[in-house]
């Protein structure tokens, strides 16, 4: 099975919490053949998107046209359906805890649409309405990052601030990946701490990536952090101009653009990578089967 290419487009990938520096300073080579496990799977839908709890404890990911929301143990066991309430998948978020799922829902009156934000028990299953349906625009609650300069026509997407919230990095639509030093005077979200102005935090990539500039790393879409702030993990895909055909995953390390291809060993179509919290493995959809996979990418 494959899904349109225009449901790929405009994924946004929320980041988990990064780990302590004694978890992930060793993770700087990248096994390229890691046994690829399948956590979730349903013959009657197409399951995709999946983002990791900063915890670590869950898999939470939605279906086809982001309808409803399912959560996982990274094991595959303990597969359970939160919500199957319309556009919930998209860009919903975790609770620090992994207690609690936040999510924008829709609700359809003839050919009007309303919004409306819920949290999510996924212990007790109850939900909380933090806001009413409403006809007015309502962002999701895990946004993508505020790139600090305009691009003009190129399309600018999946941006996503580093762990350490000194980088973004970001696709141009057609031209590949690209990062960039994040907006020194705060423009990323709060809970990412920032200089005051005219104070500046010193960076290995000051060098490569003055402020305000941008630097392309190549081919590659939806880009996620490794939690030491030095890799990104992107998806390579190619279509027939209706489908995707293929899509691998790579990593790309930050600093000079070392690639290791990580799923070429298998026949998946992987797209929508994201990372553990102690960046030992990822957790991506396949688009051949509808399944979510889960695959070790840590050197021992």
């Amino acid at each position: 099975m494959t899904r349109f290419l225009l449901t790929h487009l405009c994924v946004f990938l929320m980041i988990p919490a990064s780990c302590s520096e004694s978890d992930t300073k060793s993770i700087d080579t990248f096994a390229a053949n890691g046994e690829v496990s399948e956590v979730a799977s349903d013959d009657d839908l197409m399951f995709m998107s999946p983002v990791w709890s900063p915890g670590g404890s869950r898999i939470a990911f939605t279906s086809g046209q982001y309808r409803g929301i399912w959560i996982v143990n990274p094991d595959g066991s303990d597969l359970r359906q939160i919500t199957g309430a319309e556009s919930a998948g998209y860009q919903f978020q975790w609770a620090p805890d992994d207690k609690t799922i936040t999510a924008r829902i829709a609700h359809f009156d003839g050919p009007e649409r309303y919004f409306a934000i819920v949290a999510y028990d996924i212990e007790t299953g109850n939900k909380t309405y933090l806001m009413d349906f409403s006809k007015e625009p309502v962002d999701p609650p895990a946004k993508p990052a505020a790139l600090p300069r305009d691009f003009g026509d190129r399309i600018a997407l999946n941006a996503t601030y580093s762990p350490d919230s000194t980088k973004i990095a970001f696709q141009l639509m057609g031209e590949g990946v690209f990062v960039m030093m994040a907006d020194q005077q705060g423009s990323s979200p709060g809970e990412h701490q920032h200089p005051g102005p005219g104070e500046h935090r010193k960076t290995p990539y000051d060098d490569v990536l003055p402020e305000q500039e941008y630097r392309h790393l190549g081919p590659g879409e939806q880009p996620v952090w490794t939690p030491d702030s030095n890799h990104l993990i992107v998806s390579v895909s190619s279509d027939d101009g209706h489908y995707i055909t293929a899509s691998d995953l790579y990593t790309i390390r930050v600093k000079d653009g070392e690639r290791t291809l990580l799923t070429g060993h298998t026949d998946l179509i992987a797209l929508h990578p994201t990372v553990s919290p102690d960046g030992r493995r990822i957790a991506f959809s396949d688009d051949k089967s509808g399944s979510i996979c889960v695959m070790s990418i840590s050197r021992p």
